[in-house]
C-alpha cells in the first residue's frame, strides 16, 4: 500500500487541477491523463488522499540482496488482473493505453504506462481534450469503445526495465466497480489489423504513398491472397486484413515512431531532442539542415526554426544572390498555431528554386495564427539566413537586388532592414486583387442593367492597367486626374449618375492616397520592373511580376507532402518541423526541385 501521499503546491482550482499534482512515494500519479467525469476524479482523490491505492515496488531479477517483492510475485499480480502482455493483446482487454514516456539509455531505460479500464472512460471528457487542440472533426463525435461507461475508478501505472521488460513498479486502483465486472460488450470488439498488413501499409507509407494508395494496394493484395493467413477459415482468425479509417491514425502513428517521433510527446519536444547533439535522438542530417533554432522554453518565448539543406544554400548563392528573389507566408500548415515562411529564387527555366524554410509560432495569446507574426520576427530570421550564408562562404555579402511579394508591410520592412539596397517590387495579382476589393465595395456589382455601374467598372479596369504599365510618376498621376476631371464634368453633375461618380471618385481617392505615393508607385508599376532589371542587367520580360510561383509551390507542399501525414485531421498533427527535417534530406527538399523542372509554375 501507499506509504504517504505529498503535495507540491497548495491544493487550488479544479479537481483535474489537483489531481495533477499527486504523489505517491515520491512519484508523481499521471491522473492528469484519465478521461474521467467530475464525480470519478472526487473519487479518486479521496482514495489516493485516505491511501487506499496499489503501490508496490520490485526487485529485479539477479538481485538476490533486495527484501522486494519478485519478479514472479510482480507477473502474478498482473496477471490475475488481466495486464499481463498476453492479456493486454486480446480483443476483450477492458485496459486502454492514457500515457506512455521513456527515459534514459540501454540498460537503464525505463518505460511508464498508464492504463485505464474503458468502463471508466468517459468520452465527454476526450472529446473536450481533443477539442482543446483544435483539431476538427467531420462525423459527429461518438463512443466506440466495446462497453458502456460505468464510471469505474480502476486504472494503473506500471513502470518496466525495458531490458527484459522487468517490471519495477505497479501502482493505481486495480478493484473495478460492480457495474463495470457484470459488464459486457455492448459494440463490436475491436478486431486488430494484420502485422503484414501494417508492414506493407508503413512500407508503402515511408516510400511516400498517401493513404488511398495504401488502400488501393491493401484490396488489391486481398484480392491475391497475398497476406499470411487470409485462406484460413474467418470463422478462426484473430485480425483482418482491410484497411478502414479509422485505421488511418494507427498507420501515420505508427509511422511517426519509424521516424523517431516519439507521439506521446510534445512536437518541440521531438525536435529538441533530434537538434540537440546531447541527446540520444540526436538526428545528424536534421542537425545538418537547420541553420537556425531557438527552443520555446516559456510562455513568452516562440518556437523558431529556419531550415535550408545543402543543395538550398547552393541555389540561394546561384539565383538569389544579385538576382530576384521571393518572399511569401502560408498558413495552415498544420493545427498548432505555427506559421512557415518561404524565401525562393527562379531559375534560367523560369522555375521556382525555394532557398529557405523559416519556422516560428504565434505568439501566446494570438488567436488568429494569420496575425501573428511582425516586422521584427521576419527581420531575425532574414537576419539569421543572411548570416549562415555568409559565414559558409567566408564573410562574402549575400544580396539580392530585388525582391517580390505580396502586399504585407512587414515582409518589406524586413527585407529592407535586412538588405537595405533591395528593390522591392508588389505582387502585380495581389494589387489588383486590393483595388478590385475596394472597387466593388465602393460601386458594388455591375451585373444587370445599370449602364452606368458597367462603364464605370470599364473605365475604371482600363484606368487600373494603364497605372500598372506606367513608366513616369508624373504619367500616372495625370492618368488619375483625367479620370477624375471626366467624372466630376459629365456624371457627377446629374442626379440620376452622382452617386456612382461619387464613389468613383472616393475609389481614385484611394489610388491617390495610399497606392500613388511615388514610393510605392515604384514598386507595382512597370517602372519598378524596369529599374530592378538595369540593375541585374537583363531583359525586363527576365523579371517576375507576381508571386505565383511561390502560391504554386505552397500549394504544392500542402496538397501533396503534408497531406499524406494526415490521420483523421485537416492539417498535420505535429508542426511543420516533422515534415522538413524527418523527411528534408531524403523527401521533401530534392522532390520540391524536381516538381519545378517538369511543371511550368507562372
Amino acid at each position: 500500500m501507499a506509504t504517504g501521499i505529498r503535495f507540491t503546491q497548495p491544493m487550488v482550482g479544479s479537481l483535474s487541477q489537483q489531481l495533477n499534482t499527486l504523489h505517491t512515494d515520491g512519484v508523481q500519479v499521471q491522473l492528469n491523463y484519465l478521461d474521467c467525469n467530475e464525480q470519478q476524479l472526487k473519487e479518486l482523490r479521496a482514495l489516493y488522499v485516505d491511501h487506499r491505492i496499489t503501490s508496490i515496488l520490485y526487485h529485479l531479477r539477479g538481485d538476490n540482496t533486495s527484501q522486494l517483492p519478485s519478479q514472479l510475485e510482480a507477473e502474478t499480480l498482473l496477471a490475475s488482473n488481466q495486464l499481463s502482455v498476453a492479456q493486454l493483446e486480446r480483443l476483450e482487454s477492458r485496459w486502454s493505453v492514457r500515457w506512455r514516456n521513456s527515459w534514459g539509455d540501454g540498460e537503464k531505460m525505463r518505460t511508464r504506462i498508464l492504463y485505464q479500464c474503458v468502463c471508466g472512460y468517459y468520452s465527454p471528457k476526450r472529446q473536450a481534450r481533443e477539442e482543446a487542440k483544435r483539431r476538427v472533426f467531420k462525423a459527429k463525435w461518438s463512443r466506440h469503445a466495446p462497453y458502456e461507461f460505468t464510471g469505474c475508478l480502476a486504472h494503473v501505472e506500471i513502470t518496466y526495465n525495458q531490458t527484459g521488460m522487468q517490471i519495477l513498479r505497479v501502482m493505481g486502483i486495480l478493484e473495478h466497480n460492480e457495474a463495470c465486472s457484470k459488464a459486457s460488450s455492448v459494440r463490436p470488439l475491436p478486431i486488430p489489423l494484420h502485422p503484414q498488413v501494417y508492414e506493407v501499409a508503413l512500407q508503402q507509407l515511408q516510400n511516400g504513398a498517401d493513404l488511398r494508395a495504401v488502400k488501393a494496394k491493401n484490396r488489391q493484395l486481398i484480392e491475391q491472397k497475398f497476406y499470411k493467413g487470409i485462406r484460413d477459415d474467418p470463422q478462426f482468425r484473430n485480425f483482418r486484413y482491410l484497411i478502414v479509417k479509422t485505421d488511418s491514425s494507427h498507420l501515420y502513428r505508427a509511422l511517426s515512431r519509424l521516424n523517431g517521433i516519439d507521439v506521446e510527446k510534445a512536437p518541440e519536444i521531438n525536435i529538441h531532442k533530434w537538434l540537440n547533439p546531447k541527446s540520444p535522438s540526436y538526428l545528424l542530417p536534421v542537425h545538418q539542415s537547420v541553420f537556425y533554432y531557438s527552443a520555446r522554453t516559456s510562455s513568452e518565448e516562440r518556437f523558431k526554426a529556419c531550415v535550408a539543406s545543402s543543395q538550398m544554400e547552393e541555389m540561394a548563392w546561384k539565383y538569389g544572390h544579385m538576382s530576384q528573389i521571393l518572399l511569401d507566408g502560408t498558413f495552415g500548415v498544420c493545427d498548432r498555431r505555427v506559421l512557415l515562411f518561404i524565401a525562393m529564387a527562379i531559375d534560367e527555366e523560369r522555375k521556382g528554386v525555394p532557398l529557405a524554410f523559416f519556422l516560428f509560432s504565434a505568439p501566446t495569446g494570438n488567436k488568429q495564427t494569420a496575425a501573428g507574426y511582425d516586422t521584427a520576427i521576419l527581420t531575425e530570421m532574414l537576419s539569421e539566413w543572411k548570416r549562415w550564408l555568409e559565414k559558409r562562404k567566408a564573410g562574402k555579402e549575400f544580396r539580392p537586388l530585388a525582391a517580390i511579394t505580396d502586399t504585407d508591410t512587414k515582409e518589406r520592412a524586413a527585407l529592407l532592414t535586412v538588405f537595405p539596397r533591395i528593390i522591392l517590387l508588389l505582387c502585380k495579382f495581389h494589387v489588383r486583387q486590393c483595388w478590385t476589393n475596394k472597387r466593388k465595395q465602393l460601386i458594388g456589382p455591375s451585373q444587370g442593367s445599370c449602364y452606368v455601374k458597367q462603364q464605370l467598372k470599364t473605365n475604371l479596369i482600363s484606368l487600373e492597367i494603364r497605372l500598372l504599365e506606367s513608366t513616369d510618376y508624373g504619367s500616372a498621376m495625370n492618368l488619375v486626374q483625367v479620370e477624375r476631371q471626366y467624372l466630376q464634368k459629365h456624371l457627377l453633375p446629374y442626379n440620376i449618375t452622382a452617386p456612382s461618380a461619387k464613389s468613383a471618385l472616393e475609389f481614385l481617392d484611394y489610388l491617390e492616397e495610399y497606392w500613388l505615393t511615388s514610393a510605392l508607385w515604384g514598386s507595382w508599376s512597370l517602372s519598378g520592373r524596369l529599374r530592378a532589371a538595369k540593375a541585374m542587367n537583363r531583359a525586363v520580360e527576365g523579371i517576375v511580376p507576381t508571386t505565383n510561383h511561390l502560391e504554386s509551390f505552397n500549394r504544392l507542399l500542402k496538397k501533396d507532402h503534408i497531406r499524406q501525414w494526415e490521420n483523421n485531421s485537416p492539417q498535420p498533427p505535429l508542426p511543420l518541423p516533422k515534415e522538413i527535417t524527418t523527411q528534408l534530406r531524403g523527401s521533401l527538399l530534392p522532390s520540391s526541385f524536381r516538381p519545378v523542372k517538369r511543371k511550368e509554375m507562372t
